[in-house]
C-alpha cells in the first residue's frame, strides 16, 4: 500500500508545480512579461539611438555649416539681417 502513494504523492506534487506556472502570478506570466518589457525598451532604445543620431547631425551642421548656424539664430533667436523689414501685427 505505502509502494503505491508514493508515486502517487510524486505525481500530485509534480501536477502542482507544472499548475504554479500557470497561475495569474506564476514564473511564467511573470516571465512573458518580463519578455514584453525587454521588446518595448528595445524599441525604446533604438528609438533614442536614431534622436541621438539626429542630434549629433544638427551639432555637427550648426558648428560647420554657416548656413545651418544663421537658419538656427533666426529661427531660434528671431534674429534679421540689416536688409530685412519686421512687420509687427496686433
Amino acid at each position: 500500500m505505502r509502494r503505491r502513494i508514493i508515486p502517487w504523492l510524486a505525481w500530485g506534487f509534480v501536477l502542482a508545480w507544472a499548475a504554479s506556472w500557470l497561475l495569474p502570478d506564476g514564473p511564467l506570466r511573470r516571465y512573458l512579461a518580463a519578455k514584453e518589457e525587454v521588446a518595448a525598451l528595445a524599441d525604446a532604445l533604438q528609438t533614442l539611438r536614431k534622436e541621438e543620431a539626429a542630434l549629433l547631425r544638427e551639432i555637427h551642421a550648426l558648428r560647420h555649416d554657416r548656413i545651418a548656424m544663421e537658419a538656427a539664430i533666426h529661427r531660434e533667436l528671431g534674429y534679421v539681417h540689416p536688409d530685412e523689414v519686421i512687420i509687427l501685427r496686433k
